[in-house]
């Protein structure tokens, strides 16, 4: 017993400092209502809810080892935004109930909930205000769920715990996993950082916020659209999957491949092993290298830029009209430098380079770019 009540007291210090907080009473009435399971586990059925006397604007800390998700309370039943819950589902009866702390500060206007010993097959469920501040810990294989919440800041961490945000607002959103997915559905407001590592995957719908910076290792990364100021992605051997992205973008990847349905800016994309594939639909300056692979640029037909290709074959497309064009090969190394529908002042620069693989310029419409499925 005492053991375990060092423990509990450890934790407490790690997410409320030293200061005092007031255990709340649990009220009776209006619940959490259950939100879908994050994984394949049991549902298992509610062994306890907690009610919270809260304020709005709070912040909420999370420590588990279990799945957590957090979605944001009702403003027209709680106008006041004034109130928090709390569910805990498990299909093992026997868990250790006393070993969840759930708690509210009122001096630092945060709300903790922590355990350190309830089970992995424990799922635990929070409403909370709208606009609460998140930062959710979870170990083992803990996921984290989070839906229709705005902050200044959201933290997620995870283990090999998978994490899944959905229409989200912030001014601040960092994920990081050393193995789980992080799967972002709807938009994402705000400045992001992704990591994941190991075989973790990231797949996201939309960002729009200033900066972007998200990275696997092993995992490929996929996005439908993008639109920030300046956005980083990387990957040591996965995949890079990009759809529609707007801004300064820098892809860096060392063997996986790196596909961009449309690019509407500056772009630079590296990779040493893996083939580059990217449309250009309006220009800024664009940077493409790889070492091994090949790499496809499309252009539309209409398009002015100055080109500097190079590969061991380089092939242009009949359909593009090319201007005082200057092709040199030797020793197995083909360089063309060219303008793309003549010249024009202040036209931007693309830049392909391939060692050992081969450049293919073509043109395509914007049309074609969005792989619409035929009728």
């Amino acid at each position: 017993m005492r053991l375990v009540l060092c423990r509990r007291a450890v934790l407490l210090k790690e997410a409320l400092g030293e200061s005092s907080c007031c255990f709340l009473r649990l009220l009776p009435g209006r619940a959490a209502t259950p939100t879908r399971s994050l994984g394949s586990k049991p549902k298992g059925s509610a062994l306890k809810r907690w009610t919270l006397l809260v304020e709005p604007f709070s912040n909420l800390k999370v420590r588990l080892p279990c799945d957590v998700s957090v979605r944001a309370l009702d403003p027209h039943g709680y106008p006041a935004a004034d109130r928090a819950f709390v569910e805990l589902l498990s299909p093992n009866q026997g868990e250790n109930l006393d070993d969840v702390l759930v708690q509210y500060d009122r001096a630092l206007k945060q709300m903790v909930v922590v355990s350190e010993n309830v089970s992995s097959e424990a799922r635990v469920h929070l409403v909370t205000p709208g606009k609460f501040d998140l930062d959710i810990s979870t170990f083992r294989e803990g996921c984290v769920k989070i839906k229709k919440m705005e902050c200044d800041n959201c933290s997620v961490e995870t283990e090999r715990g998978h994490s899944i945000l959905n229409s989200l607002k912030a001014h601040k959103v960092k994920v990081q996993s050393r193995g789980g997915n992080v799967i972002c559905l709807g938009t994402i407001h705000g400045n992001v950082d992704i990591q994941t590592s190991n075989k973790g995957v990231v797949e996201i719908e939309k960002l729009q916020g200033t900066n972007m910076n998200i990275s696997t290792t092993n995992g490929a990364l996929k996005t439908k659209y993008i639109y920030a100021k300046s956005s980083h992605l990387s990957s040591s051997i996965g995949n890079i999957e990009l759809g529609n992205i707007h801004g300064s973008v820098t892809i860096q990847t060392e063997a996986g491949a790196i596909t961009v349905d449309s690019s509407d800016g500056n772009l630079k994309a590296t990779t040493q092993q893996g083939d580059l594939d990217v449309y250009i639909s309006q220009l800024g300056i664009v940077n493409l290298i790889t070492q091994e692979g090949s790499i496809t640029l499309k252009v539309p037909k209409a398009l002015r830029a100055k080109l500097q290709l190079s590969g061991a074959v380089v092939e242009i497309s009949p359909e593009l009209y090319l201007q005082d064009i200057d092709s040199r090969t030797g020793e197995g190394h083909q360089t063309i430098q060219g303008f793309l529908n003549g010249k024009a002042e202040g036209a931007h620069l693309i830049e392909a380079h391939t060692v050992h693989g081969m450049l293919n310029i073509k043109s395509q419409s914007w049309i074609e770019s969005l792989k619409l499925n035929p009728l």
